[in-house]
């Protein structure tokens, strides 16, 4: 507009003349030639920016959409900024634009209202951009719910009265003969077999069902993808993880997609084919892959620093440049030494290296070159060189393999203490030793020794993993079984018990004293050893008593395995204790000669004559009978460990003229 000479206001459209058709049998043509629609779906978000992009950073999506071959950009699920349409006019790329009217609907005027402005608007506002072939209806609406078919046929009859040069579209995740899909010009539908149902397989079956049923009728798929993270990885065999868990190899994605391209290369009746998605993007309602809030199927993380590896597996299929690329360049870290290393390229050959060895050149038919390979122990240098006419590729990477410790275990015998009855007994020794890298250097050796004992140890075969081993003296020896790998050394080790020797970790027995009326007590082993034992109890001089009775409580024992204590009358032992002991040698596993009594009592045990028996200071009040008595205090380290002291004292007959006294 001039006011003049001088220019007041203006406006700049673009200008582009293009035809264009859809055909059911060999998809989509542009100016009369075919020209297969294949790209992505793409969201205007980025990490830390939300939707405040800057011209700049659109720019950077759109030179990743031409690096990577996309012919066509659906702009999900909204109209775009405006200058995302001017960089597809310059850039070359078909669009796909659409209003937000997503699973349900309200039936009511004032939503059909509203989404009738948001076509009218989005189709007048994008009109002139020639990259604009197809006007989106709906993603994913429902006929759950309130009936969506009277908008969605209200929305097609508005579009065609608005612009009928261009086709309407729509992406359908419902039945493939649903109502909903029958408005649009051309349908598609988001297909997810593989990932939230059934088997990436069942998709080309799926694709040829449809074009068999409906012969006429033109087919899409607007969506297809699986989550994916650069730092979770699996070597093979991949398997499908669970698309809400929090693991999302990267691997699998790679499958996934390799599927999915080959049967829709092979398939010209789908007129467009769109990756879900081009970037990472936010969703806050997921809770899946390694972060939180995110929608991973992007082939580009969400910064735009990290082109995942089946980024490249489309680059190979859709450019004609030469590129070569190893995958695996997040996959730093392997898991194991035997790996299959595989190349995505548009090459005619190529030839691997791998530490500056040749795995030989190969060939392809679908862009995928693949070497069964031997990592060694440690770092790893990978180099690959394509060729594609008279044109040379290279691509490299460091791949580094742990550096494993070797496993070792002792089998038999299956416990880590191992009594003998004698030294006339021969031990059968038996271990499994296994190198984690077997593929390396030095070779995995195995030893037997003695690491401890009070006399000779002789080994049948000290280096073999099945021996026997003899001991010269009776007492507690310590064996050891080692595997090396060089200087990395696993060892496990055996205790062997030989003879009647003072041994063994400590197993607890209880006895219950708070039962009614005299008599034996039948004790509870609270260690699980399976102890039998039987009790009397004894006094001061030996002699058989009674502590039953609520006023006194508390007996245990604690000894060695499965081995039985039998606590029965002594009265040679009188003098050192009120408790008796000795063992049941009819279990053959000799005499004990160390255990430890514990005796505990209830505060009233001793009718108020410890005024605190937890204390370790006390005061000790006269007994009201004369007598001879013995105090007992036992120290505990809660390890098994007990010490404990005992004092007499006797108490005199009283006098007319006295009090009873205690004179100790």
């Amino acid at each position: 507009m001039w006011n003049g000479t001088n220019v007041t206001d203006w406006v700049v459209q673009p200008l582009g003349f293009r035809w264009f058709s859809v055909d059911p049998t060999n998809g989509f043509f542009l100016n009369g030639q075919h020209y297969d629609l294949h790209g992505v779906n793409m969201h205007q978000d980025w990490l830390n920016c939300g939707w405040a992009l800057t011209n700049a950073q659109r720019t950077t999506n759109f030179m990743l959409l031409k690096e990577i071959g996309a012919t066509a950009l659906r702009l999900s699920h909204y109209e775009h900024n405006e200058y995302e349409y001017q960089l597809a006019d310059q850039n070359g790329i078909i669009l796909w634009s659409e209003i937000p009217l997503i699973n349900y609907i309200n039936d009511v005027p004032a939503f059909y209202t509203n989404a009738h402005q948001q076509m009218i608007e989005m189709i007048r506002q994008e009109y002139n951009h020639p990259a604009v072939v197809f006007w989106g209806l709906y993603n994913e609406i429902t006929s759950t719910g309130q009936n969506p078919t009277n908008l969605i046929s209200q929305l097609a009859q508005w579009v065609a009265q608005e612009d009928s040069t261009r086709l309407t579209t729509a992406a359908a995740n419902s039945s493939d003969n649903a109502p909903t899909t029958q408005y649009a010009q051309v349908i598609a539908f988001n297909k997810y077999n593989g990932w939230y149902w059934g088997s990436m397989n069942d998709f080309a079956p799926w694709a040829d069902n449809f074009h068999a049923t409906y012969p006429t009728r033109c087919v899409g798929v607007s969506e297809y993808g699986v989550g994916a993270s650069i730092y979770q990885h699996s070597e093979d065999p991949v398997t499908e993880p669970a698309n809400w868990g929090p693991y999302h190899p990267e691997e699998y994605q790679n499958l996934f997609h390799e599927c999915y391209w080959q049967a829709m290369k092979a398939r010209p009746f789908l007129w467009g084919k769109f990756v879900w998605n081009m970037f990472d993007f936010a969703v806050d309602g997921r809770n899946e892959g390694d972060t939180s809030g995110r929608n991973d199927k992007g082939l580009v993380t969400y910064d735009r620093q990290v082109r995942k590896d089946a980024f490249y597996w489309y680059k190979a299929n859709w450019t004609t440049n030469p590129m070569m690329y190893i995958t695996g360049h997040t996959f730093t870290n392997r898991l194991t030494n035997a790996i299959t290393a595989k190349v995505y390229a548009n090459c005619d050959s190529v030839e691997l290296f791998l530490n500056g060895v040749s795995q030989g050149a190969t060939t392809s038919t679908n862009c995928i070159f693949t070497w069964p390979v031997t990592l060694q122990t440690g770092t790893n240098t990978v180099q690959a060189i394509g060729t594609k006419g008279g044109s040379n590729v290279t691509d490299s990477l460091i791949w580094t393999v742990p550096i494993l410790p070797p496993n070792a275990a002792i089998i038999n015998p299956a416990t880590p203490t191992i009594y003998l009855n004698n030294t006339n007994v021969i031990l059968q020794l038996s271990a499994t030793a296994t190198d984690n890298q077997s593929n390396s250097p030095p070779a995995l050796t195995t030893s037997w020794s003695r690491a401890s004992g009070p006399g000779t140890v002789t080994f049948g075969d000290t280096n073999a993993l099945t021996t026997i081993v003899h001991f010269s003296t009776n007492g507690v020896y310590s064996l050891v079984f080692q595997a090396a790998k060089g200087v990395m050394i696993t060892s496990v080790g055996l205790i062997i018990v030989v003879g009647n020797v003072p041994y063994g970790p400590a197993l607890k027995v209880r006895f219950s004293f708070d039962d009614a009326g005299p008599g034996t007590t039948t004790p509870s082993d609270t260690s699980g050893g399976g102890v039998s034992a039987t009790l009397k109890m004894l006094n001061g001089s030996g002699a058989a008593t009674d502590y039953h009775g609520a006023a006194r409580s508390g007996v245990a024992g604690l000894t060695t395995g499965s081995r039985s204590l039998d606590f029965s009358s002594n009265t040679g032992q009188g003098g050192s204790g009120p408790i008796a002991a000795t063992t049941n040698a009819s279990l053959g596993f000799g005499n004990v000669s160390n255990f430890v009594v514990t005796m505990w009592f209830k505060q009233s045990v001793l009718s108020g004559l410890i005024e605190d028996p937890k204390r370790s200071g006390i005061a000790l009040k006269s007994p009201t009978q004369p007598g001879a008595y013995r105090v007992y205090a036992y120290v505990f380290d809660g390890k098994g460990h007990a010490a404990h002291v005992n004092i007499p004292f006797y108490v005199d007959p009283p006098t007319e003229n006295s009090a009873t006294t205690a004179n100790q």
